[in-house]
């Protein structure tokens, strides 16, 4: 066997435990989004909205997320004292004006479109996931394929 021939070997002998440790982390990767996309978000303790505007007063809301959902809004974030997490709600109307009470406040605030479990788009998420980790298996088995007829 030439120095040729041996560097060839060694080369694609390379390229197949490289994809092995690929094909065992997009499985890895598809396997941890989906248990995160499916695991219970931690217990939130349940406001009304006047019991959330008191804590904002009393300066004891560490953060905001407003998540909109058709007409309601779901206000979800963290208490700093007792540090934990809390959940209220209010109508898209009221935002406008509740968000400028918290930036007047200093409290950081996030918004965002809810893809509820169960709905089309979150479906239409997972469906994603699994075919591009599909893909990417596929294409790096016929990667492999075509280096091994070379030699």
């Amino acid at each position: 066997m030439s120095l040729y021939q041996g560097a060839k070997s060694a080369i694609i002998t390379l390229y197949r435990v490289l994809a092995k440790i690929v094909r065992a982390l997009l499985v890895l990767l598809v396997i941890v989004v989906i248990w995160r996309m499916a695991s219970a978000p931690p217990p939130a303790h349940e406001l009304t909205l006047a019991e959330f505007m008191q804590q904002v007063q009393d300066g004891d809301v560490r953060h905001v997320n407003f998540e909109t959902s058709g007409s309601a809004v779901e206000i979800t974030g963290e208490l700093q004292k007792p540090k934990q997490y809390f959940r209220a709600a209010t109508t898209k109307e009221a935002l406008p004006d509740l968000a400028d009470r918290l930036h007047q406040a200093g409290i950081a605030t996030a918004n965002s479109t809810a893809i509820r479990k169960g709905s089309l788009q979150y479906y239409v998420v997972i469906v994603g996931l699994i075919l591009f980790g599909g893909t990417l298996f596929v294409l790096l088995t016929w990667v492999i394929k075509m280096l091994e007829r070379r030699t």
